[in-house]
């Protein structure tokens, strides 16, 4: 805890768990230009010893490739806040085996995060239940003010985008081939954003476009839906 103005750079990482954990409160932190290769997951905020938290307040992870993970990409909870994700992308190339696996995880009151120009694919867990989960993206409840902006969530066996925040924004958002590309339960609003060829792979579950939770707001300005196949539901409610 305390740790801060820390910088990663210029590195390859393979076979290994988890890359980069926080386990206590940090700040200013920056990790750019790093390559991995078979990892559970590349960063995550976990507490660890006497601490109780782990809050993350100043994250820039940029020009990053993770190519094959088992559980995700990034993880953020606690506080966390001020966070950039910026060209990045990570490709499970289909490992399985891991419970909820999520490119890009947003979870406890984690706020003001940008993500940029950042890609997720298939993300992949046909094992923990008879519904299969896989998400590009996913925030919970709590989140708030989050912004997708030039992002791509693809071939994941769930959500391309499963967001449960409020103060959401997809600028420019391209899902194509999830079981749902977007899956809504919040607060959202999409803009210029591209939804394509749903496909389900699997499991307990539905095959759409959007689809939305009873309760949940979403405006969307712009954009478009298409899909060549027969069994997609254009707009979904449970």
């Amino acid at each position: 805890a305390g740790a801060g103005n820390l910088s990663f750079e210029n590195l390859q990482v393979n076979n290994t768990g988890t890359v980069f954990r926080a386990a206590g409160d940090v700040s200013n932190i920056t990790i750019e230009h790093v390559d991995a290769s078979n990892v559970a997951r590349f960063f995550e905020d976990y507490a660890g010893g006497a601490n109780k938290t782990a809050t993350v307040t100043g994250l820039t992870i940029r020009d990053v490739e993770v190519d094959g993970f088992s559980k995700g990409v990034i993880r953020l909870q606690y506080n966390s806040s001020n966070i950039l994700i910026e060209d990045v992308r990570g490709d499970s190339l289909k490992q399985d085996g891991d419970n909820f696996a999520i490119g890009v995880h947003l979870d406890g009151t984690a706020h003001d995060v940008k993500i940029i120009r950042t890609s997720m694919a298939n993300a992949t867990d046909t094992t923990s239940s008879r519904y299969w989960n896989g998400d590009g993206f996913a925030t919970e409840r709590g989140v708030y003010n989050v912004l997708f902006q030039d992002t791509v969530a693809s071939g994941n066996t769930d959500a391309g985008y499963d967001l449960k925040s409020t103060g959401t924004t997809l600028v420019r958002a391209i899902a194509d081939d999830n079981a749902r590309n977007f899956r809504i339960w919040g607060e959202a609003t999409m803009i210029d954003s591209v939804g394509t060829d749903p496909h389900k792979r699997g499991g307990i579950t539905s095959q759409a476009q959007v689809w939305l939770n009873e309760g949940a707001k979403l405006t969307i300005d712009g954009g478009s839906f298409t899909d060549s196949g027969a069994n997609t539901a254009v707009f979904y409610n449970n």
